[in-house]
């Protein structure tokens, strides 16, 4: 990181550059004090690429969390629960609002420290938690263990179920996103989120029976109930060939029906259907 610049070398390179300046015009004189004040902001606030370098080597999940917590800076609390007084740079500068890929989000994290108004000792500090949070990211359990990378259903579900949490703060940029992108943004939302770990781990139990719940109503969609009477010693001989093919009693029923089927038509008869 660049050291905090001398002001006189600072108005050394105004003065070589603006030469004769007592000879200039009052406009001059004010382009070149603006031009002051651009040099100064810029070389206070670089930091070198080596400081966020490590953005390069880290894994998926550590660059779509941490382009999360660039993303949404302004409600990022850090040290002493301070957050950053700048407001959101996005809309402003030629930085990738909403990139997909995470080639595309290492190079937008880049981008923030280059563009973003604060002092090179602001990004640094920043730049440090976002290692330490990154750190902390490999003791936790996550949603990766759990989220299916192609099930599409299960994504829209889980966003939706953590858009109607009271206390999501992420609710917005999930809605707003492409829908290729949920995968990542929902376990990146869940690793920002910032709870304790016993209340993590309480909220990934709910989450897994919810789905679970909701996966059983999805396969009772095209099922009908059906009441018959049997004798018991069939419903015990049901019972055993139930838990010998290590099915329900419902499942054997209709894996019985259609395998009969199966070998009554497999000839060519009328299909079944």
């Amino acid at each position: 990181m660049l050291k905090d610049c001398d002001h006189l070398e600072i108005e050394q390179l105004v003065k070589n550059t603006f030469s004769w300046r007592s000879q200039l015009t009052i406009v001059d004189r004010m382009t070149a004090d603006l031009y002051q004040k651009i040099v100064h902001q810029y070389l206070v606030s670089k930091i070198d690429d080596n400081d966020i370098s490590w953005i390069d080597t880290t894994y998926d999940r550590v660059v779509n969390a941490c382009w999360f917590k660039v993303r949404l800076h302004e409600e990022l609390k850090y040290e002493n629960n301070q957050s950053p007084t700048r407001k959101i740079i996005y809309p402003i500068t030629p930085i990738e609002q909403t990139p997909v890929s995470t080639k595309s989000r290492r190079k937008t994290i880049k981008d923030f420290f280059h563009f973003w108004e604060e002092s090179a000792v602001e990004k640094i500090r920043f730049i440090n938690y976002l290692k330490d949070f990154s750190n902390s990211l490999s003791r936790e359990d996550n949603l990766s263990k759990w989220l299916s990378v192609d099930n599409f259903t299960q994504h829209e579900w889980a966003a939706n179920y953590l858009i109607e949490q009271r206390d999501f703060p992420y609710s917005a940029l999930i809605q707003s996103i492409n829908p290729a992108q949920l995968y990542s943004n929902i376990i990146a939302s869940v690793d920002c989120w910032a709870m304790q770990p016993d209340q993590k781990t309480l909220f990934l139990i709910r989450i897994k029976k919810a789905w679970a719940t909701q996966k059983h109503r999805l396969s009772r969609q095209d099922k009908k109930s059906y009441n018959f009477v049997m004798s018991k010693s069939v419903s015990k001989k049901l019972d055993k060939l139930a838990i010998s093919n290590e099915l329900s009693k419902s499942e054997l029923v209709e894996k019985l029906i259609t395998d009969e089927l199966k070998r009554h038509y497999s000839n060519g008869g009328k299909s079944s259907e």
